[in-house]
């Protein structure tokens, strides 16, 4: 756990995260007297730091990390872009939800031309919300969120992020 044995270099590398910040520390065969001595300081180095970093949060699902851009958690706005053996390009856009579990490898996608960028939207964060594919289900729910202040919202975290 957190080593690797970097056969190139010929070190043991250390890694932990924790709250988005990297510890690491590299192990050199030839400084330690080879792989086994260099593996027992690496443990030895990382237990020791185990007792006195922050815990590790074992439930990052729901977090907001920096590399999002939609304003919603699981919630991404994503380009396809394809070539016709024409040669014509073509580019779609369409807001994705994923969760874990998700039967869908890549999440549920709603194409902002079919729905609106709007409409697409709300779709990918209902679908994230509800957790379900069924994209019955998830058009009723837009439909009874019309002229609320819950799809009002959910809209605004779109807004923010854009300004």
């Amino acid at each position: 756990m957190y080593l690797t044995r970097n056969e190139a270099e010929g070190t043991i590398m250390v890694r932990m995260m924790r709250q988005g910040v990297k510890y690491q520390k590299n192990f050199s065969k030839k400084k330690y007297g080879g792989w086994g001595k260099a593996t027992k300081a690496a443990k030895e180095w990382r237990d020791e730091q185990l007792k006195i970093l922050p815990p590790k949060i074992m439930n990052e699902e729901g977090r907001m990390s920096s590399r999002n851009s939609s304003g919603v958690v699981g919630v991404t706005l994503t380009r396809a872009a394809f070539t016709l053996e024409t040669g014509n390009s073509y580019e779609y856009w369409s807001w994705k939800a994923k969760w874990p579990g998700c039967k869908y490898k890549g999440g549920i996608g709603w194409a902002v031309k079919k729905y609106g960028e709007e409409d697409a939207f709300a779709l990918a964060v209902l679908s994230r919300e509800l957790r379900t594919v069924d994209r019955d289900v998830i058009m009723k729910r837009l439909k009874k969120l019309r002229g609320t202040k819950k799809l009002e919202k959910i809209l605004e975290s779109r807004m923010l992020v854009l300004e």
